[in-house]
């Protein structure tokens, strides 16, 4: 399988995008009613999802409460597919403390 480059995007986006794929068009995107759903309250870009929902989601709604197939899974098409460790991998290295100098 050719491996494609995936566009950045932030959680909020991603979401927006996942919704879009499963409602189809923006009307049915306004009317969903599936108030069960992890991206519910977040369909129209109101408020930030926490990463830590998207990693949830992939794990129970996709993967079949699997974390090793989250692990696996290779569907770089999915807009949840960067995030579906619960990090954003934008952020890697900040916070990082192992290079800075200490203080003899």
């Amino acid at each position: 399988m050719k491996r494609t480059k995936i566009a950045y995007c932030t959680p909020k986006t991603a979401v927006i995008r996942f919704c879009k794929l499963c409602a189809v068009d923006i009307a049915a995107l306004k009317a969903c009613d599936n108030v069960d759903c992890l991206f519910h309250k977040y369909r129209l870009g109101k408020g930030r999802p926490p990463l830590s929902i998207i990693r949830k989601y992939c794990v129970q709604n996709c993967m079949g409460n699997s974390r090793k197939l989250v692990k696996e899974c290779d569907t770089q098409e999915c807009p949840l597919y960067i995030y579906r460790f619960g990090t954003s991998p934008n952020r890697k290295g900040v916070g990082d403390i192992s290079n800075v100098p200490k203080n003899t």
